[in-house]
């Protein structure tokens, strides 16, 4: 292999005497490592939804901007997520006690978003803000109605959707009695979806509705981050 430093794209037009130089030499392996330090930066939506689905390394880091689609807060411990979409695709971020956030991001919101990926201690993956920062808006992203296939087929993950059947089922998440879980059934079978809840009443309003038809919406994720709820690809509620 032959490098030529005259030509090298990071270092310019460096004479091979000046390549002798040991301060020179010093200052080509800064600039190496930078320009190697900012590539392993995550800057699109769907690199960072890859790298979920792969269980990516914990050291990677992520700075993006793209506009937000969904938000969900679970009002007990204050843990938000919030998914965004640009013009590669979605992805789903999460704010631990709002960590990261000056204020609560909303749907149609146009926003820097920056973070790193985080394993918790189940061995989940996960995209952590660290820096919010909205620089503008659009309109509110209006729900896409998909089958239950079209949920479950790994090419919609994150993305802003509608689904619609019949409620089945409603429980608390016994890993975690902030959420409920409701199984809503179509003819193509049954949708796992989990739901924060805002007020003690909300699982006996939910539960007098079983039996009667519902349309959901929120975000499909490739797992869930518990330790327990291992049901494989779930539906993750911001609204009914």
């Amino acid at each position: 292999m032959s490098f030529s430093a005259r030509h090298s794209p990071v270092f310019g037009k460096i004479h091979m005497e000046e390549m002798k130089n040991p301060l020179v030499l010093l200052l080509c392996v800064l600039l190496g490592l930078s320009s190697a330090a900012e590539s392993a930066v995550i800057r699109r939506a769907a690199g960072l939804a890859a790298a979920l689905r792969d269980g990516g390394s914990p050291d990677r880091t992520f700075d993006l901007t793209a506009t937000v689609t969904y938000v969900s807060t679970n009002r007990a411990d204050e843990k938000t997520n919030v998914a965004v979409e640009d013009p590669s695709g979605c992805v789903l971020f999460r704010a631990e006690n709002r960590r990261g956030l000056s204020a609560l991001p909303r749907r149609g919101a146009v926003a820097r978003c920056r973070g790193n990926l985080e394993q918790n201690v189940y061995g989940r993956t996960f995209a952590v803000l660290t820096g919010y920062e909205e620089t503008g808006s659009t309109d509110v992203p209006t729900p896409a109605d998909l089958s239950r296939s079209e949920l479950f087929d790994g090419k919609h993950d994150f993305m802003y959707c509608r689904f619609s059947g019949t409620l089945r089922d409603v429980a608390f998440n016994e890993t975690d009695p902030h959420w409920l879980m409701l199984a809503v059934c179509n003819r193509e079978g049954r949708v796992f979806a989990t739901v924060p809840i805002s007020s003690a009443g909300d699982f006996h309003r939910l539960s007098k509705t079983i039996g009667s038809g519902i349309s959901i919406t929120g975000i499909c994720v490739p797992y869930d981050h518990s330790p327990r709820l291992q049901t494989g690809r779930m539906f993750k509620i911001a609204a009914m």
